[in-house]
């Protein structure tokens, strides 16, 4: 399953907050359409630790799309003579590289409590019990 954000103009949170950053009614980006979440959907995001998963890297393949665009913009604001819309956006990208930190670090936290699940409830065999296994 996967979860777009989508605001007024059908554009992903994160491209919509920096499109107001950057002053403009919508980010123009080419985008395909994805289907918008029915409500039912919305609660159940969080039901398991894989769905929060599947969310952090819809989040930072977003981040790394925003990023890649704002870069481009950066450098046009540059050769335009705008200094100050550059360095602005110079701000956003180092914000963006320390939210995806944070994204990184929370994608390795669930894998460790999806591991920590996985031996409370018994999921995952010893290696000895896997091998013997394999040798029946």
């Amino acid at each position: 399953m996967r979860w777009t954000w989508k605001c007024n103009a059908g554009t992903t949170l994160i491209h919509a907050v920096f499109a107001l950053l950057l002053g403009r009614a919508v980010y123009a980006r080419p985008e395909v359409e994805q289907p918008t979440m029915s409500p039912d959907e919305t609660v159940r995001c969080f039901d398991s630790i894989e769905s929060a998963q599947d969310f952090m890297k819809v989040l930072a393949d977003t981040i790394l799309d925003s990023m890649r665009d704002l870069n481009g913009d950066q450098q046009s604001a540059a050769q335009d003579g705008e200094p100050r819309r550059a360095q602005a956006i110079g701000l956003a990208i180092f914000k963006l590289k320390t939210l995806n930190c944070h994204i990184h670090k929370s994608r390795i936290i669930l894998n460790d409590l999806r591991t920590v699940r996985r031996l409370i409830l018994n999921e995952r065999q010893p290696k000895e019990r896997a091998m013997a296994a394999e040798q029946v």
